[in-house]
């Protein structure tokens, strides 16, 4: 039996690995058993020799428990997704008997993939789709890494991860931290999901989809992103369909990444005029660089100017709203809405914004507009 340590570390291994599965942060581990529904503290992980890997795998759930000895020992606690028999006739899980948790956990994923493939290959409508498969890899394309595919019931889900062509540099914090677990953003991706039907091979454009990374959360555009043109007929060429989403997609991703950094550098040259708090505190949205807020006081109101920048600034102009609240005066009585915010936005015939400004006219339409507002509250 493992010692304590040793347990540890194998599970750390897997939840620190990028490579076993498409997306980050798939592969749950838990004790076995866990007592669900019993009124007593679940064991800690490592207060057992056995766990269990709840491991997410083309949209299904591929469970396994492991009894943590030297050598390892598995039980595959999801038969109908991969039957314990079909691994009578394959080969030991690599350096057995002396097989790592991560050798173990690769293997049999890829005797799951390998398994998938062969239903697949079995369904007489489906048959070229390995073929295809086949091709991408050896184009290439693909690596036997980078897809999952599995049939549950009547249909075949492929899943296919790319990395944008463009080397990015941009990474979130926000989405690093904002978890207090371990964390594995995997970087910069996207994963694209296909599903066929089994009887008959048809794809189903209704359940395509795209998958960005959370570091790509960056970029508000990926989030309604949407294939123009997806129809049946284009995914009866699995290569071209591919080429064609993925060419796409890039696209997209430059584009995003071109619009955050020209949001950036406006917004950041507006904090750092604001960042002493004698005119204004800023508070800046660093995550999606869209928003900024300056707080200061008129004579008789405090104020807070918001400025919006869309996916498509430059070429359209900021968003420009003033919320209001007046300040209490000494002896002055009380009315109902005195203390009120009040919200008004403000058309840009007023505010003065045009097109493809640069920074330097931009941030003097900003000034001018705390100075009208300072004026009139």
């Amino acid at each position: 039996m493992m010692d304590i340590l040793a347990r540890e570390k194998a599970m750390l291994e897997v939840k620190q690995s990028s490579t076993l599965v498409l997306l980050p942060n798939s592969i749950t581990i838990r004790p076995y058993p866990d007592d669900a529904g019993e009124p007593v503290l679940v064991p800690h992980p490592l207060a057992t020799h056995r766990i269990t890997l709840d491991i997410k795998y083309a949209t299904t759930m591929f469970s396994v428990m492991v009894t943590m000895e030297n050598p390892l020992d598995f039980v595959i606690t999801t038969p109908h997704l991969l039957p314990m028999k079909y691994l009578d006739d394959k080969p030991f899980p690599p350096g057995y008997p002396n097989t790592s948790l991560v050798e173990l956990v690769k293997w049999l994923i890829s005797q799951l993939r390998n398994h998938m493939e062969q239903r697949i290959q079995a369904e007489e409508r489906l048959s070229e789709f390995v073929t295809a498969i086949e091709n991408l890899v050896t184009m290439n394309i693909l690596t036997k890494d980078s897809y999952e595919v599995a049939i549950v019931g009547d249909k075949a889900t492929f899943l296919v991860k790319f990395k944008p062509e463009k080397e990015i540099k941009l990474h979130s914090l926000t989405e690093i931290v904002k978890e207090d677990k371990l964390l594995n953003t995997g970087g910069h991706f996207f994963v694209l999901k296909l599903v066929f039907r089994v009887d008959t091979g048809a794809f189903l454009p209704g359940e395509f989809a795209v998958a960005f990374s959370s570091d790509l959360s960056m970029l508000p555009e990926l989030a309604s992103f949407s294939h123009p043109g997806l129809t049946a007929k284009l995914a009866t060429d699995l290569v071209e369909f591919l080429m064609s989403v993925k060419d796409t997609v890039d696209k997209t991703i430059v584009s995003a990444v071109d619009g955050w950094e020209a949001r950036a550098r406006l917004l950041l040259q507006l904090f750092s005029i604001f960042d002493g708090g004698e005119l204004a505190v800023p508070y800046l949205d660093s995550h999606t660089m869209s928003v900024m807020d300056l707080a200061f006081q008129a004579k008789e109101r405090k104020c807070l100017l918001k400025i919006e920048l869309g996916p498509d600034f430059p070429e359209t102009v900021p968003k420009v709203t003033v919320f209001t609240m007046m300040l209490p005066t000494e002896g002055a009585r009380e009315t109902r809405g005195s203390g009120g915010i009040k919200e008004i936005a403000i058309s840009n015939d007023k505010v003065g914004f045009q097109p493809n400004m640069d920074q330097s006219e931009n941030v003097e339409v900003v000034l001018k507009v705390i100075n009208k507002i300072a004026e009139k509250f």
